[in-house]
């Protein structure tokens, strides 16, 4: 069990404002389904009450207790489908709801779960867990699918994974009947899910003329498509994880592996392994075979990034634990070991608190809706993590004024101090300085203080070099419909591989807004590359950016895309190198989409191309358009001694915005405290 769980609930309060309490009633040991207030399930009923009612099934959960499914106990049954957001019907493809809540397993396990749907298709505990479902931190042992003929997506934790499970295990048997497809100890089919500090162990068993079976996951690829027939591409990923599970198929059967049965689209798998002797298989498609001695070293873990407990150079979260005398890694979190202890409780009164390294990596164990304060600086030089520090939060983080040095990451996908800042977390008055983040092939949503961001970060400034494939931010990776106030990148940021896209100084895709912010670097990538963000459908009000933007096409000073979003009180000023004569570049926005953009302006010099509406002048500010005007995004051109006076930006707002040290220097936002004394 995780560290002071019982403290996972005296925070509610603090959120209240960020999430609205969910008013309908449910017969759960607590809680009210919000990400700050999970629903807390204590017995088997309550477990399977998540898939009796649809409604629930984006709703956010947390294990209180062990859990026994048991079909011999008092009211224990064998499943005929999957348990949580199962198929509905016996017609081709997945006809249910797919679970898009977060069920936290906290540290618990799920034991004797038993489903026989011999003519049906998904199952597991999940049949399908959906594009932006999450399950973390959950054990399953005993566990028994069975499949018939014909039966497709089997799995001891999920027949389909769309969306995220991180450090899950399954121990059990997955079996179905002749010409039966995509079956694995953990998933059937992972698509383009992530499964990340995973493992899966027992037996995985097929009929004749079945395919795609694997220890860990029959089949892994890179694209979905939506219950409308429409299909969108997406990088699936399998990373440190590895199997142990015998796996076997009858006559005629193809793509089978020890770790998985078969990859397409572009899925990647990094940094796993499977038991070549358990599996009884010397060829997976995807991760590197080891003997069972060999599984039991912890020497090639060690070199391919696994925070192993006991060692520091990997990390401090002790994900992964190597038993005493011996024998394969298990995850901390389900295998006894005990976490460090925090000093506080937990409370916005009485915050856990951040005095150390070890302490850092300890949040991994503890109640990721807590609140949590920094109360020394902080140096984590030496240390070269693979994932980020802290996995998925919901609580409230404070630095308190202090500085986090040194973060070195090298990784994949949502790289940061955080991986996931959720919808109702708060991170505020935090330094991240002299941070490398390095993003490994076809990386994505790379940050230095976040991968993701869905919640708040405020108060917040970030230093250092990001280089990744694609979607990367000299702050975060993504801001998806969360808020960014106040917030400084000094970062350069640099596109890896020959074809990278959506590099921003501080932002690499917003859906969300970015107040009051700044960022200060260099920018560089093939296309979509911008001084602020990258791409923008959402709100970006205040904001500045300097620095050079190189690209081979759409590049912007401030943004490079802006798709129907909105652009207010924002300047850039830097240089802009193009690496061809594409016209999609712009000293304020390289494409603009039917957004809106007022009160804007911007300065520099323009190599090679044009700026937008065909400008050639290196300064300019962009009044607001009409209507007929607003898909060119006609710029007036202004001189240097214009841009200098107050009189020329007619309409912005003085008062309360903007500053000017009139005849002396272009515009300023208020908020950066200009002295118009100073030379």
């Amino acid at each position: 069990m995780l560290a002071n769980a019982s403290n996972f609930h005296k925070t509610v309060v603090i959120f209240l404002a960020c999430c609205g309490l969910n008013a309908q009633a449910h017969d759960f040991a607590g809680g009210t389904g919000d990400p700050n207030d999970p629903y807390q399930i204590a017995t088997a009923a309550q477990l399977v009450a998540i898939g009796s009612d649809p409604n629930l099934l984006d709703k956010h959960f947390v294990l209180v207790n062990d859990i026994d499914l048991d079909p011999n106990l008092p009211g224990g049954r064998v499943f005929t489908g999957a348990v949580i957001a199962p198929d509905t019907d016996d017609t081709p493809g997945f006809q249910g709801i797919a679970f898009a809540g977060c069920l936290d397993g906290h540290g618990h396990t799920i034991r004797h779960l038993m489903v026989k749907g011999e003519t049906g298709d998904f199952l597991g505990l999940f049949g399908r867990i959906g594009y932006f479902g999450r399950v973390y931190r959950l054990g399953l042992e005993n566990v028994i699918v069975v499949g018939g003929n014909g039966s497709s997506c089997l799995g001891g934790l999920a027949g389909q994974n769309w969306g995220d499970i991180v450090c899950c295990q399954s121990i059990g048997h997955v079996s179905a009947g002749d010409s039966s497809s995509c079956l694995g100890g953990l998933v059937g089919w992972n698509a383009p899910g992530c499964i990340i500090d995973c493992l899966a162990a027992g037996t995985v068993t097929a009929g004749a003329g079945s395919q795609k079976v694997g220890g860990l996951a029959g089949f892994h690829g890179g694209w979905y498509c939506e219950a409308e027939g429409q299909c969108f591409t997406a990088a699936g990923r399998i990373t440190r994880c590895f199997a142990a599970a015998r796996v076997s198929a009858g006559h005629t059967s193809s793509n089978l592996g020890g770790l998985v049965g078969r990859t397409e689209h572009a899925a990647v798998v990094g940094h796993c392994f499977w038991d070549v002797q358990a599996s009884g298989l010397s060829g997976s498609a995807g991760g590197t075979g080891l003997s069972t001695p060999e599984m039991r070293d912890a020497g090639p873990f060690l070199a391919e990034g696994w925070d192993l407990a006991g060692e520091r150079g990997n990390g401090t979260a002790d994900i992964w634990l190597v038993p005493e005398g011996g024998g394969q890694p298990v995850l901390t979190l389900v295998g006894g070991y005990e976490p460090r202890q925090l000093a506080g409780g937990g409370t916005l009164e009485d915050p856990y608190l951040i005095a150390t390294t070890e302490d850092l990596g300890a949040i991994h164990h503890h109640d990721w809706s807590a609140c949590y304060r920094l109360t020394n600086d902080l140096d984590l030089a030496g240390i070269t993590w693979s994932a980020a520090p802290i996995c998925y939060f919901q609580g409230h983080l404070d630095g308190a004024g202090h500085t986090v040095y040194h973060l070195t990451i090298r990784g994949d996908i949502r790289l940061g101090l955080f991986a996931i800042v959720g919808t109702c977390a708060t991170v505020t008055n935090l330094e991240i300085k002299d941070a490398n983040v390095v993003g490994e092939e076809d990386s994505w949503s790379v940050g230095i203080l976040a991968g993701w961001n869905e919640g708040n970060v405020i108060d917040c400034r970030t230093s250092g070099t990001i280089s990744a494939y694609r979607s990367a931010g000299g702050l975060v990776g993504g801001n998806r419909f969360g808020t960014i106030r106040r917030c400084q990148a000094f970062v350069d940021v640099s596109g890896r591989g020959e074809f990278n896209d959506s590099m921003g100084g501080l932002v690499g895709y917003n859906f969300g807004e970015i107040l009051d912010s700044r960022a200060c670097g260099n920018v560089t990538g093939s296309y979509g590359v911008a001084g602020l963000v990258a791409s923008n459908e959402g709100t970006i009000s205040g904001c500045c950016a300097s620095g050079t933007v190189t690209s081979d096409r759409l590049l912007g000073g401030l943004v490079a895309y802006n798709w129907m979003a909105t652009i207010v009180d924002c300047y850039a000023i830097g240089s802009l190198l193009p690496h061809n004569q594409k016209p999609e570049s712009g000293g304020l926005v390289g494409e603009n989409y039917d957004g809106a953009i007022r009160n804007c302006y911007a300065m520099g010099s323009l190599v090679g191309t044009q700026t937008v509406g065909g400008s050639t002048v290196q300064s300019f500010f962009l009044a607001p358009p009409d209507a007929n005007e607003l898909a060119s995004m006609i710029g007036m051109p202004l001189t240097d001694e214009q841009m200098k006076h107050q009189a020329s930006f007619t309409g912005w707002d003085f008062e309360n915005t903007w500053m000017i040290c009139e005849g002396k220097g272009y515009p300023h936002l208020q908020w950066e405290k200009i002295d118009c004394g100073q030379p």
